[in-house]
């Protein structure tokens, strides 16, 4: 056989080998290249593209190898250097990916690809705005790219950009509808916006197109559990841990769902797992903590709080010295501590009623007297149309998406939204948002000479996050707080006539989250709100509403000032 002959016989067993490889019948594929290199070892194509394969079985150390001999025999082979890359980052090596991908663009400076692929290593390394730019650089090099834009908006959701992620997501779709992890990608930003029946469709798109991503089925999980929809949610969790078994975030999840089912002790077992596969999984050891502490093991449930270093567990752990009597500990924890959780709001709830109970000085500087800073304000006194705006609103607001009695909500026989109703908010919601920043501002300054945390150190910049709720018969709110708030609140669209004027009300005291009482005669106020009045409070004062039974909704906005600057 000549020269020329057996590089056209190699030729075209190469291009037989990309056939096959194209077509995703990798072990032909690999055996030509294989027969390739016993007839001339130093093919460079050939060990390139068995390290391609080498990579999409999960090989990556050989990969490397491979490639690293390939480019070591011709190291102006850009695709060689994109693909080193590729398997160098699932080896956890993203500086060492990135040296490669910027080697592809530096012989090819319009690869796409390679582009896209250095976005994902800086994505990776939390270089986002540089990630974004690549992403952006490939999408302006190849417009068609549908991975890119998924990246992309995979990058921008993690930016907090959950509206121009899904335009990306959306993007990759239209360019390829079978792109499974967009559909997936596209449940979870739709879903952060609180609209979970459409993130529900999303992910079922995504398990129509592969049945065994693990990932869609735990996301699914998570938006059935926010619908209400626990034993589906549970079931979607044993199917991506059987898919996957070393999930830690489903068991995560799984214990979730069962704690929102009662079921504490399997929740324990499911938190444990999660641990077992991830140590320092903080939410699993809080979540363990927590259902610790509803089964009454109470010492067990402090370890736990005292293993993890959160304004979370920190507070949790406080309700349990109290709860145990450890009263000394419980102060001296404070004194030790209290300087890094001077706006925790939870450990500011739990140390002004165990310093009520225990008559002692609470030493928590946030809101020593929370139940003077209630202020109920007749807001629309001043509108021309008061009962015509009322009813713009509601008939606004109906439309939303809403969950009745949503899983670890507080609300009970009733609606309430999910998504942020000040989120782009137009027509009579952006009327009230104003409002409601006037009032906040009259609030501040009527409080402005009181001398603790809340008013001295409120927040220069804030976002309003806000829900509708509608109750029906029956309907109440359960004692709680609004931990992810500072000053919290209440606009009330319509409170029904009853005929017993406590129906209705609402309730502020210093207890709540079942703390033991010692002495019964603690503080707690009850007011009783008209249609068009907005009560403003601590986000640390508990709260309730008392059930009524009035064939009429009551129905209010519930709204949280939560800082971005304090």
């Amino acid at each position: 056989m000549s020269e020329q002959q057996q590089t056209l016989t190699i030729q075209q067993a190469i291009d037989l080998g990309v056939q096959h490889h194209n077509a995703g019948r990798l072990p032909e594929a690999e055996n030509i290249y294989q027969q390739i290199l016993q007839s001339e070892p130093n093919h460079h194509t050939a060990l390139h593209l068995l390290g391609v394969i080498a990579h999409q079985v999960g090989k990556n150390d050989t990969a490397v190898d491979l490639i690293a001999r390939a480019l070591a025999l011709k190291p102006d082979l850009a695709e060689a250097h994109s693909n080193l890359g590729l398997a160098l980052q699932d080896l956890g090596k993203s500086e060492d990916a990135i040296a490669s991908y910027r080697k592809a663009l530096g012989l090819n400076p319009d690869y796409a690809e390679a582009h896209n692929n250095l976005g994902i290593a800086l994505q990776d390394l939390g270089k986002l705005d540089e990630a974004v730019a690549f992403y952006r650089k490939a999408l302006g090099i190849k417009p068609n790219y549908a991975e890119a834009h998924n990246n992309l908006g995979s990058v921008l959701q993690e930016l907090g950009k959950p509206e121009e992620a899904i335009a990306s997501y959306r993007k990759a779709l239209a360019i390829k509808p079978d792109l499974a992890e967009a559909h997936n990608n596209l449940g979870i930003a739709i879903r952060e916006l609180g609209h979970l029946d459409e993130a529900v469709t999303s992910y079922r798109k995504a398990l129509a197109l592969n049945p065994d991503y693990a990932e869609a089925h735990n996301n699914l999980g998570i938006a059935l559990q926010g619908l209400g929809k626990l034993d589906e949610a549970v079931t979607r969790y044993h199917k991506a841990l059987a898919i996957k078994p070393d999930f830690a975030e489903a068991y995560y999840n799984l214990g979730n769902a069962l704690q929102d089912l009662e079921k504490l002790d399997e929740a324990v077992a499911s938190y444990r797992k999660a641990l077992g596969l991830k140590p320092d999984y903080v939410e699993a050891h809080n979540n363990l903590g927590n259902a610790l502490k509803k089964l009454g093991r109470l010492d067990e449930a402090l370890k736990i709080f005292e293993s993890i270093d959160t304004a979370l567990c920190y507070a949790h752990a406080l309700e349990c010295l109290f709860a145990l009597g450890k009263y000394d500990e419980f102060y001296e924890r404070q004194n030790t501590f209290m300087e890094k959780n001077r706006t925790n709001i939870r450990a500011a709830a739990i140390s002004v009623f165990a310093s009520q109970q225990l008559g002692r000085s609470d030493p928590h500087p946030f809101c020593k007297s929370p139940l003077d800073f209630i202020r109920v304000y007749k807001c629309l006194n001043d509108f021309r149309n008061t009962d015509g705006f009322l009813l713009g609103l509601v008939n606004e607001l109906k439309n939303r998406e809403a969950v009745w009695e949503p899983p670890s909500k507080t609300t009970k026989k009733g609606f309430q939204t999910l998504a942020n109703i000040f989120d782009d908010p137009n027509g009579k919601v952006s009327d009230l948002e104003q409002i409601i920043k006037d009032y906040i501002n009259k609030y501040r300054l009527e409080f402005s000479s009181s001398d603790c945390v809340f008013i001295r150190s409120f927040p220069k910049t804030f976002s309003l996050r806000s829900w509708f709720v509608r109750l029906l018969k029956g309907g109440h709110q359960t004692e709680h707080i609004h931990t992810p708030g500072w000053l919290s609140g209440v606009f009330y669209l319509h409170v029904p006539n009853f005929s017993n004027q406590e129906e209705g009300s609402i309730e502020f005291g210093l207890k709540g989250y079942d703390y033991p009482i010692l002495n019964k005669s603690y503080p707690k106020n009850r007011f009783y709100p008209k249609s068009g009045d907005i009560i403003l409070f601590p986000s640390s004062l508990f709260h309730r509403t008392i059930p009524f039974h009035s064939d009429e909704e009551r129905m209010s906005i519930a709204f949280d000032l939560r800082p971005t600057q304090t």
